[in-house]
Order: structure tokens, then C-alpha cells, then sequence
């Protein structure tokens, strides 16, 4: 019995490496102080010299998505934070190309390095052309500073971008 334990053991670590995920290639904000994994797929576009980068899926992809990253200075609470940003949402002052904005979702979210915060999950029409848009946006409450995340694809897209968003928001971690 101890000699198939043995063998059963060694051949688990053996096959380790077969259920290992594949490391990712990070994205290294430097003026952020943070790094991520991102999407395969994605373009980086360099947005305004800030360390907020624009991640966008070609066209030609299966479905089309927007990332970005952007910091607030602040010392309030994450829910403090949050609750004043919905307040403005739903103001109508932030976005005029956009009506009839609701929240679906407001969570706790902790990254796989244990940053936590909150992802939210708001539903808008655009003006334009009514089409539905789904913004999925994760705050990360970090020492005098809140980190956002901000994801934003069509409705009929959510189920799969929630999952790769996800991803992308649980490997975030602090570079320093």
C-alpha cells in the first residue's frame, strides 16, 4: 500500500506541469505602479501619455470590448468612492452619448494577490444608434489612491467578456 502511494504520488508530480496555467506576458504600468496580464487579442493604444492604456479587440475578433486604466487620488472609503461615482453616473453629466443607465451589479472583488475593491456592472443605450453597452468596472482600493478598471463591450457580449475582464482584474498586481 505505501509502495502505491509512493508511485501515485510521484506520478502526480510527474504530470504538475500539464495543469499549470500558462504564464502571461504583463503589462508593466511604471507612472501606475501596477501590471497586469492582458488579453490575447488586444491592441495596446498609447491614451494621452497618462498610464491609462487602451486595450481594444480588432474587429474581426468575435466580439469587440474596451479596456482602460486610470487612478484617483483619494483617501474616502472604497463604498464612499463608489457610491459618489454612481451618484455621477446617473447624474447624466458624464456621458451624453449614453441614456437610461442602470446598475446590475455592485460586489466585492479581490485580485489573485488579494488587492481588494469592488466590480460593478452597469447596463446604458447609446444615444446614436440604441445599442445596449455593457460597462463593467472594477475599483481597487490601494493606499491614498483608488486604482479603476474599466471594461466596456455590448450586451450580447457580456457573459464571455465578464470572464476574460475578470481575468484580466484578478491579475492585477503592485509593482514597486
Amino acid at each position: 500500500m505505501k509502495k502505491m502511494i509512493t508511485i501515485l504520488g510521484f506520478l502526480f508530480l510527474l504530470n504538475l506541469p500539464l495543469f499549470a496555467q500558462e504564464p502571461c506576458k504583463r503589462h508593466i504600468e511604471t507612472a501606475g505602479k501596477f501590471s497586469y496580464c492582458p488579453p490575447a487579442g488586444g491592441v495596446t493604444q498609447d491614451s494621452s501619455g497618462k498610464f491609462n492604456e487602451l486595450l481594444g479587440k480588432p474587429p474581426e475578433a468575435a466580439f469587440i470590448w474596451h479596456l482602460n486604466f486610470g487612478d484617483e487620488v483619494t483617501t474616502i472609503s472604497n463604498s464612499e468612492f463608489l457610491a459618489a461615482g454612481i451618484k455621477l453616473i446617473f447624474s447624466g453629466e458624464v456621458d451624453k452619448n449614453v441614456k437610461d443607465t442602470k446598475l446590475i451589479y455592485w460586489k466585492d472583488f479581490t485580485t489573485s494577490t488579494n488587492i481588494g475593491g469592488s466590480k460593478l456592472i452597469f447596463e446604458s443605450v447609446l444615444v446614436k444608434n440604441g445599442s445596449s453597452l455593457i460597462t463593467i468596472q472594477y475599483v481597487f482600493d490601494l493606499p491614498g489612491r483608488k486604482l479603476v478598471m474599466t471594461a466596456t463591450t455590448t450586451a450580447a457580449n457580456k457573459e464571455s467578456a465578464d470572464k476574460l475582464f475578470d481575468a484580466v482584474a484578478k491579475s492585477i498586481q503592485i509593482v514597486h
